[in-house]
């Protein structure tokens, strides 16, 4: 087993997942939860 450091973004995938998720968010424009459930389903 390896010891990992509390926050060790680097070692745990799903912070990648969330860093592509935000990065498209901020693409888009998205300031309101609907605007980026709208954006992620594709309806403008």
């Amino acid at each position: 087993m390896l010891y990992l450091a509390t926050y060790s973004p680097k070692f745990n995938p799903i912070e990648n997942c969330w860093s592509k998720i935000k990065e498209y968010l901020r693409g888009v424009a998205a300031r309101t939860r609907d605007d980026a459930r709208n954006s992620i389903n594709g309806s403008n």
